[in-house]
């Protein structure tokens, strides 16, 4: 099974984007959080779809159709 490493950088970047978002709707920064971390973990499933990264040796998902997470 993979291993899911959520980097300083993703955390750090994650709570950028959702203190963006939470200016105009907190509720909706939230939800967003939550779905990008129960996918990020979900990365670890070799069943859950995800892509080649763009960067060698790394996977990319759509956790919204707004934003692209690489690990």
């Amino acid at each position: 099974m993979l291993k899911v490493e959520k980097t300083d950088r993703f955390m750090l970047d994650l709570d950028d984007v959702v203190i963006f978002i939470a200016k105009d709707n907190v509720d909706a920064a939230m939800a967003l959080e939550d779905r990008i971390h129960q996918q990020v973990d979900s990365l670890a499933d070799p069943n859950f779809p995800r892509r080649k990264g763009r960067k060698a040796g790394t996977l990319e998902l759509v956790a919204h159709p707004n934003y692209v997470q690489t690990s």
